[in-house]
């Protein structure tokens, strides 16, 4: 037996057409924006970093090279995470900036 509430048809308990939720779109930011997501004692660190490590050299050329940042990229993620990763940015700060 099929029993509708609100629109939406159910069976035995289970939603046959339920509506999809709606997915959030990527927060998309400006550079300026996601680099003032990060202190400036982060932001010497990182800069102070990439003189020795040509990985964080390299994400540092690829931000300076994209035109905004998503955050919900997986590169931004895994950036941003490697940066917490190698101490210069705090315990717990990848997730705030990320947020």
């Amino acid at each position: 037996m099929i029993v509708t509430v609100a629109g939406i048809d159910y069976k035995n308990g289970v939603a046959l057409n339920a509506p999809t939720p709606p997915v959030a779109p990527p927060k998309i930011i400006t550079k300026l924006a996601f680099m003032h997501l990060f202190t400036d004692a982060e932001l010497v660190a990182i800069y102070t970093a990439a003189k020795s490590s040509v990985a964080i050299e390299v994400w540092i050329k690829k931000l300076e090279a994209s035109t905004d940042v998503t955050l919900s990229n997986q590169a931004t993620i895994d950036g941003v995470n490697a940066l917490e990763a190698a101490a210069l940015i705090g315990v717990g700060r990848a997730a705030q900036i990320l947020a």
